[in-house]
């Protein structure tokens, strides 16, 4: 009887060192928990942080693509306007040749007509 009595001693104290060990295990896990959680953030963050200069760099790429386009663009259009110009330059000294070469053909005979007109008189 007196070790049923000693047994009953150790038992309530048995199960509150079960129940500490419990809460301490229940403590620790919750400092994981916590350490997890910050951790996540921080990760999160990074992520955050990654994607915006990932976006940053895809935005300065594009502008780039986009101005090389734009230049190309351009150059082919002054090209064609360049040879448009040079095309009615070209044409218009032909027309301009053309009606100086009647002008020296028909002088002559303008100068006749006025002296016949003047001498008819």
């Amino acid at each position: 009887m007196q070790e049923q009595g000693q047994e009953a001693r150790h038992e309530p104290r048995h199960e509150s060192n079960i129940v500490e060990d419990i809460l301490s295990r229940l403590s620790s896990l919750e400092g994981e928990m916590d350490r997890l959680a910050a951790s996540i953030e921080d990760d999160k963050k990074r992520l955050v942080a990654l994607v915006d200069k990932e976006i940053e760099s895809l935005r300065e790429k594009v502008i780039s693509l986009a101005n090389r386009e734009a230049e190309r663009v351009i150059s082919n259009a002054r090209a064609e306007a360049e040879a448009e110009s040079s095309r009615i330059v070209q044409e218009g000294e032909h027309v301009s040749n053309a009606i100086r070469e009647r002008i020296s053909k028909s002088s002559s005979k303008a100068v006749e007509m006025v002296i016949d007109r003047i001498l008819s008189l």
